[in-house]
């Protein structure tokens, strides 16, 4: 990783694979939270649940699709 002015960083040539093959697999997803704590505790959470916050959203949403049996 080669670092540029201020902070600011030109990928090697692994990471452009990388990246380029999360996007081929993966879809972006995003909303806001208020900002009175609320994103340091979901972030707690997901942490004490040994997870990534996004794993955890991910697998919250799953478990209930399977609850609703569409899963």
């Amino acid at each position: 990783m080669i670092y540029l002015y201020r902070g600011d960083f030109m990928p090697s040539e692994a990471q452009k694979r990388a990246n380029l093959k999360l996007q081929q697999n993966r879809e972006r997803m995003s909303f806001w939270v208020p900002k009175d704590g609320t994103k340091a505790r979901y972030m707690e959470q997901a942490e004490k649940q040994g997870k990534s916050f996004n794993q955890y959203i991910v697998d919250l949403i799953e478990s209930d699709i399977k609850k609703e049996g569409n899963g």
